[in-house]
């Protein structure tokens, strides 16, 4: 019985962390056999990107945050707070930069203060490799007005 349950719960959470997706749009271009892929859920894996945020301040991590939202994605909060119990700080981060707070609403305003000062140059100097200029231009304002919708 309790081997049932535990079974019934790892169940639960393959359902609940991975969906699937198709990468047939990408096979018929480069004429390859279309497969179907098990992926993180899309609000988990944002869940851990704000999380990863918190714990290493990187700019593509901004990135990353600011894409999910924009796609209408929201952080599971379950994972974040989880995430949030027992942070492993990069040694990028120091102390007194720590996320002072423990709840979900404060490191969403945490992490709205920590950008209110990010620039566009901000953002060509760490990302500048792999975005083009045309697209870091304004994304900074971006970054800003996405974030703001967290609540």
């Amino acid at each position: 019985n309790g081997e049932r349950n535990q079974e019934r719960k790892a169940a639960h959470w393959r359902v609940r962390l991975f969906q699937i997706i198709s990468n047939k749009e990408l096979a018929v271009k480069f004429n390859i056999q279309p497969r179907l892929i098990p992926v993180v859920e899309y609000s988990v894996a944002l869940a851990n990107k704000m999380a990863a945020w918190n714990e290493r301040r990187l700019m593509r991590d901004i990135y990353d945050i600011w894409f999910y939202l924009t796609m209408g994605i929201r952080p599971d909060i379950k994972t974040l707070k989880e995430r949030l119990r027992k942070p492993s700080y990069s040694r990028l981060v120091r102390k007194e930069d720590y996320f002072p707070g423990s709840e979900v609403e404060q490191l969403y305003d945490f992490l709205k203060m920590k950008i209110r000062d990010i620039s566009d140059k901000d953002i060509e100097k760490s990302l500048g490799d792999y975005l083009k200029k045309d697209d870091i231009a304004g994304l900074s304002m971006k970054f800003r007005a996405e974030l703001a919708k967290l609540k």
